[in-house]
Protein backbone atom coordinates (compact mmCIF):
# COMPACT_ATOMS: atom_id res chain seq x y z
CA UNK A 1 0.00 0.00 0.00
CA UNK A 2 1.41 3.36 -0.98
CA UNK A 3 1.90 5.79 1.88
CA UNK A 4 0.42 9.24 1.56
CA UNK A 5 2.67 12.19 2.17
CA UNK A 6 1.07 14.69 4.49
CA UNK A 7 3.81 17.26 4.06
CA UNK A 8 2.47 18.20 0.63
CA UNK A 9 -0.90 19.18 2.05
CA UNK A 10 0.31 20.80 5.24
CA UNK A 11 0.33 24.55 5.58
CA UNK A 12 2.82 26.02 8.00
CA UNK A 13 2.15 29.37 9.64
CA UNK A 14 4.93 31.08 11.58
CA UNK A 15 3.34 32.98 14.45
CA UNK A 16 6.39 34.01 16.47
CA UNK A 17 10.05 33.09 16.74
CA UNK A 18 9.38 29.81 18.62
CA UNK A 19 5.75 29.03 17.79
CA UNK A 20 4.74 27.34 14.54
CA UNK A 21 1.25 26.19 13.63
CA UNK A 22 0.56 23.36 11.17
CA UNK A 23 -2.83 22.80 9.55
CA UNK A 24 -3.73 19.51 7.81
CA UNK A 25 -6.82 18.91 5.73
CA UNK A 26 -8.16 15.36 5.81
CA UNK A 27 -10.38 14.50 2.87
CA UNK A 28 -11.91 11.16 3.66
CA UNK A 29 -14.82 9.65 1.78
CA UNK A 30 -16.71 8.53 4.90
CA UNK A 31 -16.06 11.71 6.87
CA UNK A 32 -16.73 15.29 6.02
CA UNK A 33 -13.71 17.43 5.27
CA UNK A 34 -11.94 17.64 8.61
CA UNK A 35 -9.03 19.92 9.39
CA UNK A 36 -6.54 19.36 12.18
CA UNK A 37 -4.31 22.01 13.72
CA UNK A 38 -0.98 20.96 15.23
CA UNK A 39 0.89 23.35 17.48
CA UNK A 40 3.71 23.13 19.99
CA UNK A 41 2.88 22.97 23.67
CA UNK A 42 5.94 24.84 24.91
CA UNK A 43 8.73 22.32 25.47
CA UNK A 44 6.39 19.46 26.49
CA UNK A 45 5.23 18.23 23.10
CA UNK A 46 2.55 18.89 20.51
CA UNK A 47 -1.22 19.34 20.58
CA UNK A 48 -3.45 18.13 17.74
CA UNK A 49 -6.74 20.03 17.70
CA UNK A 50 -9.74 19.62 15.46
CA UNK A 51 -10.48 22.84 13.64
CA UNK A 52 -14.06 24.03 14.28
CA UNK A 53 -14.40 21.30 16.92
CA UNK A 54 -15.37 21.35 20.56
CA UNK A 55 -12.91 22.18 23.32
CA UNK A 56 -12.50 18.51 24.27
CA UNK A 57 -11.53 17.46 20.73
CA UNK A 58 -7.77 17.68 21.13
CA UNK A 59 -4.92 15.27 21.87
CA UNK A 60 -1.44 15.65 23.36
CA UNK A 61 1.44 13.88 21.62
CA UNK A 62 5.16 13.75 22.31
CA UNK A 63 6.59 14.30 18.83
CA UNK A 64 5.64 15.65 15.42
CA UNK A 65 5.99 12.21 13.79
CA UNK A 66 3.29 10.89 16.11
CA UNK A 67 1.02 13.75 15.01
CA UNK A 68 1.67 12.98 11.35
CA UNK A 69 1.06 9.27 11.87
CA UNK A 70 -2.22 9.89 13.69
CA UNK A 71 -3.53 12.23 10.99
CA UNK A 72 -2.37 9.85 8.23
CA UNK A 73 -4.23 6.92 9.82
CA UNK A 74 -7.39 9.00 10.18
CA UNK A 75 -7.04 10.04 6.54
CA UNK A 76 -6.69 6.37 5.48
CA UNK A 77 -9.74 5.48 7.65
CA UNK A 78 -7.71 3.08 9.82
CA UNK A 79 -7.76 2.59 13.58
CA UNK A 80 -4.23 2.78 15.07
CA UNK A 81 -2.73 -0.33 16.71
CA UNK A 82 -1.10 1.69 19.48
CA UNK A 83 -3.32 2.18 22.56
CA UNK A 84 -2.09 5.76 23.07
CA UNK A 85 -2.93 6.71 19.49
CA UNK A 86 -6.31 4.96 19.77
CA UNK A 87 -7.18 7.16 22.75
CA UNK A 88 -6.01 10.24 20.87
CA UNK A 89 -8.08 9.22 17.86
CA UNK A 90 -11.14 8.72 20.08
CA UNK A 91 -10.75 12.23 21.49
CA UNK A 92 -10.29 13.87 18.08
CA UNK A 93 -13.23 12.23 16.30
CA UNK A 94 -16.91 12.03 17.12
CA UNK A 95 -18.31 8.68 18.25
CA UNK A 96 -19.89 7.96 14.86
CA UNK A 97 -16.66 8.80 12.99
CA UNK A 98 -14.59 6.69 15.39
CA UNK A 99 -16.87 3.66 14.89
CA UNK A 100 -16.43 3.94 11.08
CA UNK A 101 -12.66 3.41 11.29
CA UNK A 102 -11.43 0.01 10.10
CA UNK A 103 -9.85 -2.24 12.71
CA UNK A 104 -6.21 -3.24 12.12
CA UNK A 105 -5.57 -6.76 10.85
CA UNK A 106 -3.95 -9.36 13.06
CA UNK A 107 -0.32 -9.97 12.39
CA UNK A 108 0.34 -13.02 10.22
CA UNK A 109 2.19 -15.81 11.99
CA UNK A 110 3.37 -18.80 9.99
CA UNK A 111 3.16 -21.73 12.39
CA UNK A 112 4.71 -24.19 9.95
CA UNK A 113 7.95 -22.29 9.57
CA UNK A 114 9.90 -23.52 12.58
CA UNK A 115 12.30 -26.38 13.32
CA UNK A 116 11.48 -29.25 15.64
CA UNK A 117 14.24 -30.54 17.88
Amino acid sequence: MKRKRLSQRARSVKLSCSFTLFIWEVQNVEMKDVEFIVFMDGCRGYIVKRKHGEYKQHAHLHCMNGCRELIRLIDLNLLPKNKWLQGSCRRLLTEAEYNQLKKPKDRYYNRGNYKKK
